[in-house]
């Protein structure tokens, strides 16, 4: 019963992208792989929401439904298709952002070579390129600690703290390049 329930719903989609004067997937695998190669996970779920139907207990099969989230995830698709995405952007950005839109809380890299700590605006560049500089005024000496792992996150109210390993201290710092 439930496999004829959710082949129906999987026609209805197909049905609706036809209608949509898109070209409807061949088979549940084609599908399934458009809705994986969406980069935005809201428009994802969306895609493979609409190819489960609606969510269990809301009473709600038939066409309405089906066609209603069929032309949300074929949106969804041609979006994605449209616009290219890229794992790595966001990662690449953090620091810099201008707007206030999707956005990591934290990135995670390493500082090359032999780190004995620093000092007020030293600046330590990762390994994945970016520069930061030490905002806060602050300054600490270690043992050399060679290659440490370091964390950058987002401060409550604005701002990123160097989280270093092996350190206790989490100096403020601001990403340059």
């Amino acid at each position: 019963m439930k496999t004829r329930i959710v082949l129906l719903g999987i026609s209805l989609f197909m049905v609706a992208l036809a209608g949509e004067a898109q070209t409807p997937p061949s088979s549940l695998p084609e599908a399934l792989a458009k809705c994986r190669a969406i980069g935005k996970p809201d428009q994802r779920l969306a895609c493979f929401d609409a190819l489960a139907g609606p969510p269990a207990g809301s009473g709600q099969w038939g066409a309405p439904r089906a066609a209603e989230a069929a032309t949300a995830s074929g949106a969804a698709v041609a979006a994605a298709a449209a616009a290219p995405t890229n794992a790595a952007e966001p990662e690449r950005a953090f620091g810099l952002e201008q707007s206030s839109g999707q956005r990591l809380e934290a990135i995670e890299s390493r500082i090359i070579g032999p780190f004995e700590g620093w000092k007020a605006r030293q600046r330590l560049r990762l390994a994945n390129g970016q520069l930061w500089e030490i905002a806060d005024g602050s300054s600490a000496y270690y043992l050399t600690i060679r290659d440490p792992k370091v964390k950058i996150t987002r401060g409550a109210v604005g701002g990123y703290f160097l989280d270093i390993e092996s350190v206790a201290q989490k100096p403020r710092a601001k990403r340059v390049e």
